[in-house]
């Protein structure tokens, strides 16, 4: 069996990108099929397009950029290029790749997995007419999270398609979650102490992630706690207004913007807590990955995330725009170092038990191989 992914692009560097990445090596290392990866957009520089050439995955790139996402020239470079690769099934990431795919499917009469990674926030958008007028052409939709499966069924009033709806969680893969560098390096390249407390949050800088809130709340931490710092990875269009808030608050020393940052394990291994405020989420990788290295949370409850965050016991939950509390359960922790290490411990055991690749690309290939028997 030869699957197709087909994502915008893989060099984004984020969370559904990484789910290509780990997906495409967990099938060669667990699976029996073969899986092509195609990159609408790229340049093949990042780190997730090497990690691909150097497991040996074909990865191929179409455009090192495009302006519109609706061009002919896409679907027609995208058919040539499915051809050429002759695979049984495609399986699409990310709303523009997944448009081109199903053209593609439907006109070479190719089955199509659509994979959904966050909630629907665009009801009344152009993107959501599109979605639920094509919908029943997809052969089946995958959401990441049970309430991106909930946001779904109710955008898309999808009662008499649940059937071609399912749910696998995201998951990690072990081999990549190895850090490069240990924390006492990570710590001295940024010039913050063995002994300070360090924060984390790792996202796209956008308005959804509200990384706005997390800076307000860190505010009255490092007014009292000269040792705490903070760490924020990610890039986007909010990045100069972040940074205005930064100067406006003199929290230029303690809080350090990194930028896309490729070696994600190791700067969160430098790291004693991981930070979430988002106002909605699907099943972030990134919280998956901080939970894997021992990072108890301070997290929104949206969306599942109280099925990884467990209150009290592999970190806080609390309101997104809720500062007191995110600023109370940091002072809690910086004060307790001992509780810092028991949730972390338990927020990596759970990760351990129920969110690794194996078990991911078993339900996936069950998938294929029914929507291939009915095709």
């Amino acid at each position: 069996m030869h699957i197709c992914q087909v994502i915008w692009n893989i060099d984004a560097i984020g969370g559904t990108e990484r789910v290509v990445v780990n997906l495409a090596k967990g099938f060669k290392q667990f699976g029996t099929m073969k899986v092509s990866v195609i990159s609408i957009v790229g340049d093949g520089k990042s780190h997730y397009s090497q990690e691909l050439f150097d497991d040996g995955i074909n990865l191929i790139h179409l455009f090192p950029k495009v302006r519109k996402v609706y061009n002919p020239t896409i679907t027609i470079k995208l058919m040539k290029t499915i051809h050429g690769l002759s695979p049984d099934l495609i399986h699409s990431h990310i709303w523009g790749a997944s448009v081109h795919s199903l053209l593609s499917a439907k006109l070479m009469n190719l089955p199509l997995v659509v994979h959904e990674h966050n909630i629907n926030q665009t009801q009344r958008s152009y993107r959501n007419i599109l979605d639920k007028a094509t919908f029943s052409l997809r052969n089946k939709t995958i959401a990441c999270s049970q309430s991106v499966h909930q946001s779904l069924i109710e955008s898309f009033k999808l009662i008499n398609h649940k059937e071609k709806l399912s749910v696998i969680n995201n998951c990690i893969n072990e081999h990549n979650m190895r850090p490069s560098r240990n924390r006492n390096e990570v710590r001295k390249e940024l010039g913050i102490g063995e002994s300070d407390f360090v924060f984390i949050s790792v996202g796209r800088l956008s308005k959804e992630k509200n990384h706005q809130s997390l800076v307000e709340a860190f505010h009255s931490i490092a007014k009292t706690y000269k040792n705490s710092k903070l760490l924020i990875a990610g890039d986007g269009p909010l990045s100069e207004d972040l940074r205005s808030q930064l100067k406006a608050l003199h929290l230029e020393k303690s809080v350090t913007l990194l930028g896309l940052i490729k070696d994600v394990p190791s700067y969160l291994s430098a790291a004693d807590v991981f930070v979430l405020p988002s106002l909605w989420e699907g099943l972030p990788m990134v919280v998956l990955e901080a939970m894997y290295l021992n990072l108890p949370l301070i997290a929104s409850n949206v969306g599942i995330i109280n099925t990884l965050v467990i209150n009290g016991k592999t970190g806080f939950l609390i309101e997104p725009l809720d500062i007191s509390a995110i600023s109370g359960y940091m002072k809690m922790f910086i004060e307790n170092r001992a509780l810092v290490k028991k949730m972390g411990q338990s927020a990596s055991d759970l990760v351990k038990n129920r969110f690794l690749i194996e078990s991911y690309v078993r339900n996936l290939s069950n998938i294929y191989k029914e929507i291939l028997l009915r095709n």
